[in-house]
This record gives structure tokens, C-alpha cells and sequence, in this order.
């Protein structure tokens, strides 16, 4: 069966065969010909990165997370069409795949006669995954999630655009490639992508989706129906790992509150890590998506750690009391910061003063620093001093004033129609390199104001 045919067949309906029918004749299939159970394992394979041999018995006894890690590195390898693990007997590509158990082993990608120990058979597993992916996706309780969350976010019409369910997403690099998501649409002007996440494991498939949706610069949020972090299948870990630590599931008590407040409300649990390693400890809580980070280097969108969200919050009630501190204190207090902030990667200085009490000026409603009235004329006068002296901060500053809602309010100031000339006029040359938004502070700012949209960062963060 060629690509497209699969591609199809995993995105769409067959015309006269019911997906129960097709769903009891691949199991039939697959039972007859030996993929259901796992009669012999590969116990040598080989890195040809490294030219490490590599001992089965040895290498799956590594931690959880490292393993998992190599399982995503096979399916980007077979994506791309690069070896990177192989058997070593015949040096054709492998992946790991584990049983009910979870026990995990090497398996190859594709049957061939000139190994002794792999199964037989006319399919890649990839096709066999696609085949199955495609009558999950045909599920009741799949279909009924799909609708409840295009519901919640039609209900947000102010943030969210172009709500669509499966609207087909073409391919950026090939226009013959296509994917149909579950839910689509733009947030805040950035393009996002839901999937709801059913199945067993399907790696290939959640790879491909994701490096489809790379390319088409869409963020893309997998969601779970449910999720217990004491009995976790192989799909959550391969999503979780990946992401940050986090899985999203659209469970009872998430639809409840969507439907209340009108706007998608996720279950988020996060996998906790101290020195980067996994604790095995949970936090979960509810979050909507002005909560998250949006992660514009690989597209994808997580909760911000607790204890960065801590040291944030902390922050954000020093930079506020800090004039009534005194002089020493103060000091002393920003330093400490500094430690803080470095320890978690994460770059600060007092060059980021005037955007950050512009910021927390927008934010709050009070002018922090600034001797302007804490009104529209005010933060008019605000916005016409960054546009003439802090051009690298101009972005960033009018999109923070589109967010805290003090746009409309300061073009009906009396001279307000004024700003967008002056801010057009000075449009293009933002993309100049010397006024981009300086790199390297970027982490810090998204911390401090995760409800900012990326774009809001400039071209260099996309």
C-alpha cells in the first residue's frame, strides 16, 4: 500500500467499509501473521553514530528516561530516512517498542528475509500504526472530545480565530503532504494544532504529526482523556518526555470548567526534576492557555515548572516594592535574584530595568518608576518615549499593550490616532538587527510574562 493511500486511510473515512469491520480484520491479520506477542527480541544492535554494538539485555536497563529519549531519536531517524540504530546482524534500522508489560525491546522497521530472527510480513509497522491511529480517531468518545474542545474554544472568540476540526493542514515544504488535526485555529495570532491522544503507542505517527506541524510553524497541544501518572502507557511517555515534563488531558473535571468559564480549560500533570533528572513526583493543576509557554524554537507548549513560576511570582512582588526598600536592601535583594535567576539558566541585569517597569506598568495599571499618570494619556506618553529612545523594546512593549487591553484606550486619547503613524513608520526598520529584541534575555521576559505571545519577541524567535 503506497504513502498517500496510508495517509488517507489514517485521515479519513473508507466509503462502504466500517472502521469495526476494518479494526476486526487487521486484528485477524495481525494475529495470523505473529505481530500480536513477541516470540524472539533482537539482543544485538548497533549505533552507526557512534559505532557503539550495543547489548540489549545492558542497554534496556538504562532509566526510564533515557530510553525513551532513544526511542524518539529512532522515530526522527526513520522520518528523515537516516540509520541510526540497527540490527547487527543485518544493519537494517530498528526501534524500540515494549509489551503490556512495558518491557521494551528492538524491533525492526521493516520485514526482510536476510535476518534470521525478524517476524514476517507485507507491512511496514508504521502501516499497521497508521491503520489502527485511523479507527481510534473514529471513536465515539474521540468524536465527542474533538467537539467539546472546538466548543470551548469558539466560546473564547476573542482569542482564538479560524476555529476548524478537521480542517486538512498542507505541507509548508510539500504541498502533496497533509495532515487533518482534531481542532485548529489561532491563538492570539499564533497557529495552533490539537490532537487528542487515544491510542496505544503510535510513535511514528506523533512524530510525523509533530515535524509536519514544525514546518507549518503550528503549535501543537496533544490531550489525553485521562491520565494516571501511577499507571502510564507508552503514548503518555513518548509525549511527555518530549514536552517538557507535561501531559494535558481533557478529562470530566476540564470539560466542567470550559464549558462554565467559555474558554479551554486543561488538566495539566507535571513530572517534577531536581539537577535534571526525573523525580517521579507530580504536581497537577488546572490551566488555561494564557498559562503556557509557547516554545517558538520547536513549537510546542508546556507549564512553566512550579518552582520557576515561585521564583517569578517572588519577583514580580520585588520589582514592585523595591522603591520602598532602601538603598542597601534593595541591592542586596537584586543580587540575590541574579543567583537565582543564573542557577536556573535563565540571563538578568539592570539592562532590562526600562522595559520591565514598562511592562509591570501595563500589567498592573499602575505606572512603576515613570512620572506619568496612570491613565491612557499616560501610557500614551509611554509608548511615544519607547518609540523614540528604546526601539529594540518597541515590539514587545505594543504587543504587552495590546494584551493588558490599553491599546483602544490610548488611540481615543486626543492625540492617540498619532501613535500607529509614528509606530508604521518605524515598522520595517525593527527588523533590523540592531533593533531586535536582544536574544538572550528572551527566556527571562517569557518567564515573567508567559501571557506575551511569541511574535511579540520579534523575528528571531520563530
Amino acid at each position: 500500500m503506497d504513502a498517500a493511500k496510508l495517509d488517507a486511510l489514517a485521515d479519513d473515512d473508507f466509503v462502504g467499509c466500517s472502521w469495526n469491520r476494518l479494526a476486526g480484520m487487521v486484528g485477524v491479520w495481525l494475529l495470523v501473521c505473529g505481530f500480536i506477542g513477541m516470540e524472539r527480541t533482537i539482543e544485538h544492535a548497533r549505533d552507526l553514530v557512534t559505532g557503539e554494538e550495543i547489548e540489549a539485555s545492558k542497554f534496556f536497563q538504562q532509566e526510564e528516561e533515557i530510553l525513551f529519549s532513544q526511542r524518539r531519536r529512532c522515530a526522527d531517524d526513520n522520518r528523515e530516512n537516516c540509520k541510526g540504530l540497527v540490527c547487527s546482524y543485518c544493519n537494517q534500522p530498528v526501534y524500540i517498542v515494549g509489551d503490556k508489560s512495558q518491557e521494551m525491546f528492538f524491533k525492526h522497521y521493516q520485514e526482510r528475509a536476510d535476518c534470521p530472527i525478524k517476524t514476517k510480513g507485507n507491512f511496514s509497522q508504521e502501516d499497521i500504526d497508521r491503520m489502527r491511529y485511523a479507527g481510534v480517531k473514529e471513536s465515539v468518545l474521540h468524536q465527542t472530545l474533538k467537539q467539546e474542545v472546538g466548543n470551548a474554544l469558539l466560546s473564547d472568540s476573542g482569542r482564538f480565530k479560524d476555529v476548524k476540526m478537521e480542517k486538512i493542514r498542507y505541507s509548508t515544504k510539500d504541498p502533496t503532504l497533509w495532515r487533518r488535526p482534531d481542532v485548529s485555529g489561532t491563538f492570539l495570532g499564533q497557529k495552533m494544532v490539537f490532537e487528542i491522544q487515544l491510542s496505544t503507542t503510535y510513535l511514528n505517527v506523533i512524530a510525523e504529526r509533530e515535524a509536519h506541524y514544525r514546518d507549518d510553524k503550528s503549535f501543537i497541544l496533544w490531550l489525553f482523556a485521562s491520565f494516571d501518572p501511577n499507571g502510564l502507557k507508552f503514548v503518555h511517555k513518548d509525549i511527555l518526555y518530549a514536552n517538557h515534563g507535561n501531559a494535558f488531558v481533557f478529562d470530566e473535571e476540564a470539560m466542567k470548567r470550559s464549558n462554565a468559564d467559555g474558554r479551554l480549560i486543561l488538566h495539566c500533570y507535571q513530572l517534577l526534576k531536581r539537577g535534571g533528572s526525573a523525580l517521579g513526583e507530580w504536581v497537577d493543576t488546572f490551566v488555561e492557555l494564557a498559562d503556557l509557554t509557547f516554545d517558538a524554537m520547536d513549537f510546542r507548549v508546556y507549564l512553566t515548572p512550579p518552582e520557576l513560576r515561585v521564583l517569578a511570582a517572588e519577583f514580580g512582588v520585588f520589582w514592585l516594592e523595591r522603591k520602598s526598600l532602601s538603598a542597601v536592601d534593595r541591592m542586596a535583594k537584586n543580587d540575590e535574584f541574579h543567583v537565582r535567576f543564573a542557577s536556573a539558566g535563565l540571563n538578568y541585569d539592570y539592562e532590562l530595568g526600562t522595559l520591565l517597569n514598562a511592562l509591570y506598568s501595563l500589567k498592573t495599571g499602575t505606572m512603576v518608576e515613570y512620572n506619568f499618570p496612570s491613565d491612557a494619556n499616560g501610557f500614551l506618553q509611554l509608548a511615544n518615549v519607547f518609540l523614540a529612545s528604546y526601539q529594540k523594546y518597541t515590539l514587545l512593549f505594543f504587543w504587552a499593550m495590546k494584551h493588558f487591553g490599553w491599546s483602544d484606550k490610548v488611540r481615543a486619547c486626543k492625540k492617540g490616532d498619532k501613535l500607529k503613524e509614528k509606530f508604521d513608520a518605524i515598522r520595517l526598520s525593527l527588523k533590523l538587527p540592531e533593533f531586535r529584541f536582544p536574544e538572550e534575555y528572551v527566556p527571562l521576559v517569557r518567564l515573567l510574562f508567559p501571557e506575551l505571545p511569541p511574535k511579540a519577541f520579534g523575528p528571531t524567535t520563530t
